[in-house]
């Protein structure tokens, strides 16, 4: 099994992945104005929006596996399920 791992950084663009129907995966995401959207079911396991200032998510997709961080200022992030 590969276990390849991605981690982005944006200030202010948006990041669009397309990604496999059958993706296993952990999600990171940690912004102050950003947003995540997702065609796939994230199983949170944890969510930190009591915080000043901005979100900080944890979730699993699948059977969890490879990790997808991403780390934004005010940019968003799509996850589309590739079909």
């Amino acid at each position: 099994m590969c276990r390849l791992q991605l981690v982005a950084r944006t200030v202010s663009g948006d990041i669009t992945l397309v990604l496999p129907a059958d993706l296993d995966t952990k999600i990171e995401f940690e912004s102050l104005s950003g947003d995540l959207t997702s065609d796939f079911d994230v199983r949170l396991r944890s969510q930190e929006d009591d915080r000043l200032v901005g979100v900080r998510i944890k979730g699993t997709i699948g059977d969890g596996g490879r990790r997808l961080s991403f780390k934004t200022v005010d940019g968003d992030i799509g996850l589309q399920r590739k079909d």
